[in-house]
């Protein structure tokens, strides 16, 4: 997982699949840029930067440091939706739970996924003819299906490979 700020002008909700929206300033001294993430908004996007674990409370991870010791002993995810500007963590490499959609077409355990024209929503990858091999566009990948979902829209299971 990695900390992001949420860039948008909309809250983020646990499953949201979001979208690289730039940097902002460091939160410490001689610290790297925050990266921003807003809803992603367009179908088969190359910005996808994972999905939406939780709100994270920075305050509770930077006021506690001292004084745990490890991460498993914080309670820094919070309860309720990531507002503009408030700090989250997404899941960018293994397993998380996925809005996605079937308007498009059933999806099956194992399916590939990437970004739909529904905001903030995953569906199954539409694959194109690459000279005589049938695959996703390169860079639009978000992961893997692990459970199917044949109609209407639904909160799954997978496992975050983005590409």
């Amino acid at each position: 997982m990695h900390r992001v700020q949420n860039g948008g002008q909309v809250p983020l909700e646990p499953g949201d699949v979001v979208a690289f929206s730039g940097i902002n300033a460091p939160i410490e001294d001689g610290g790297l840029p925050v990266i921003l993430v807003s809803e992603i908004t367009s179908e088969n996007s190359t910005a996808i930067a994972g999905v939406v674990y939780g709100r994270f409370d920075i305050k509770a991870v930077s006021e506690s440091a001292d004084q745990v010791n490890s991460l498993a002993d914080l309670d820094f995810i919070q309860e309720g939706p990531v507002l503009p500007g408030e700090y989250l963590l997404i899941v960018v490499q293994g397993l998380a739970q996925v809005k996605v959609s079937a308007l498009a077409g059933s999806i099956q355990t194992g399916d590939l996924l990437s970004s739909t024209s529904q905001v903030g929503y995953a569906g199954r990858a539409p694959e194109m003819m690459f000279g005589d091999v049938l695959a996703p566009m390169p860079g639009t990948v978000l992961g893997k299906a692990l459970e199917p979902l044949d109609k209407g829209e639904s909160l799954i299971f997978a496992f975050i490979t983005i590409q």
